[in-house]
């Protein structure tokens, strides 16, 4: 069967949320789906009346392969010919051995959300399409997913005060196709798409033959949209819980009643849990968020009466006090907290919990690193001369601002030191009217937290590489 190209007017339906947003962003790996939505939105602008000026293409050079560099470039040589502003955003560092592409995801997300809240982006358009979100589906339906799962990929969400819009959810990629032939316009392939070491690429082989058994992308799609009725209607109901059983600390971690949870209906209960986990693990929770079977087994612990402690998705959990709350912290030793360089002026997110920002004023760049055992050990007369600010699996876990060796600031719990040859221990207000640095706590726990389930749990990728979840 021939596939239709998406005709003007389908197109201004699909994108016209779009219109009220001042500054857009469009992630675009040079895969089919992801150049149809640049070119459809050139489209659009045109029809619109809209300057293209405003929105800014966003390429991840993920370093994976030889020829990376060289795609991006491609990209922004047709992102600059549209009209578009374009930046390329490189994934530096090593790489691991085993996950890569649970890692790649996530460090997609931070790049792409780093870039935009520096451009002052208030969204970002992603290419995800009909086929991604049958073969989403299908991917959770094999591991045993719940609602949350199988409702697979919304159309918008928000994550670290980023919408995240996916517009063309509802389209079949063949249709991006027929309309990038239609424009006589090209696209990459990605040599992934062909492997079979991948899941996705082996269910994608498979879905014709779905197909003809009637179980078609369409269906599989029009079930997950059903699912998402049925997921907010519990959504609604945590949120009304979350105030009786949990409270997200500025310090980043989180205290539960463990009685008030353990009362409630266990699918609220498991919600709360999979919202806390991942406020407070950060990038862990997003490489690997908890499946719905250790969450299980989790609440069946807190539910006993000889729970101690465990750690799971990134998260050091234990029970506090005479057991009647629950402390769940940052996890500090599996996998090495972020480390990040930022210069002045600059502000990035931080392991996924904290918005980090340094001072225009200061003359050279500081590292951000978390405060960890040796700079606490630093700062235990600062600490003891004051009430203690959070516990001290907390405070090993903060963003903590660097200066060669040197502790220069943790300003979650107000220490500055207001120059580098001054005795440690002074604050910024002894000195300086507005601190040289800042960290605030952009982790919550209401549904669209700063790392949504929904984007980095894995199975949410697609042919332009997997983003996050939400409904237009």
């Amino acid at each position: 069967m021939v596939s239709e190209p998406i005709a003007p007017a389908e197109r201004d339906r699909l994108f016209e949320g779009l219109a009220r947003i001042d500054r857009l962003g469009l992630a675009v790996s040079g895969g089919a789906d992801s150049m149809a939505l640049m070119h459809l939105v050139a489209g659009w602008c045109e029809s619109m009346g809209r300057s293209r000026a405003d929105i800014v293409v966003l390429t991840v050079d993920h370093g994976l392969r030889p020829d990376s560099s060289t795609e991006a470039e491609w990209v922004a040589t047709r992102a600059k010919a549209l009209g578009f502003a374009h930046a390329t955003l490189v994934w530096s560092g090593d790489k691991p051995s085993a996950g890569v592409q649970e890692a790649a995801r996530a460090a997609r997300y931070r790049l792409l959300l780093g870039e935009a809240r520096r451009r002052r982006v208030s969204a970002i358009c992603l290419a995800h399409t009909q086929d991604d979100q049958a073969e989403t589906v299908l991917m959770r339906l094999a591991r045993g997913s719940g609602i949350d799962g199988l409702a697979a990929m919304r159309s918008r969400s928000l994550r670290a005060g980023i919408a995240l819009l996916r517009p063309l959810l509802a389209v079949p990629h063949a249709r991006l196709v027929a309309t990038l032939e239609a424009l006589g316009a090209d696209w990459l392939e990605d040599p992934s798409n062909a492997d079979l070491r991948f899941e996705r690429v082996r269910l994608r082989r498979l879905m014709p033959r779905f197909a003809e058994a009637g179980l078609t992308a369409e269906a599989v799609s029009r079930s997950a949209w059903r699912l998402q009725r049925a997921q907010a209607a519990l959504e609604v109901a945590v949120d009304r819980w979350i105030a009786e059983a949990a409270r997200l600390e500025p310090a980043g971690h989180a205290l539960l009643d463990r009685a008030r949870l353990n009362a409630l209906p266990e699918e609220i209960a498991l919600r709360i849990l999979a919202r806390v986990l991942r406020a407070v693990g950060g990038e862990a929770s997003a490489r690997r968020p908890p499946r719905l079977a250790k969450r299980e087994a989790l609440l069946t612990s807190l539910g006993g009466t000889g729970f101690v402690g465990l750690t799971l998705s990134g998260c050091l959990i234990r029970s506090t006090g005479d057991g009647a709350r629950v402390g769940v912290f940052r996890e500090p030793g599996r996998e090495s907290l972020p480390r990040l360089l930022l210069r002045p002026g600059e502000v990035a997110i931080w392991d996924n919990r904290f918005e980090v920002s340094l001072s225009p004023a200061l003359e050279q760049p500081l590292v951000v690193r978390a405060l960890g055992e040796a700079g606490l050990a630093t700062l235990r007369q600062w600490i003891a001369a004051r009430q203690a600010p959070a516990p001290r699996e907390a405070l090993v876990t903060l963003p903590a601002f660097w200066q060669d060796e040197a502790v220069f600031a943790v300003p979650v719990i107000g220490y500055f030191a207001t120059a580098p040859d001054h005795e440690p221990g002074a604050e910024a207000e002894r000195g300086a009217a507005r601190p040289p640095c800042a960290a605030r706590l952009i982790a919550t726990l209401t549904r669209d937290g700063t790392a949504a389930w929904g984007g980095v749990e894995a199975g949410t990728g697609g042919r332009d590489g997997g983003h996050e979840s939400g409904r237009w």
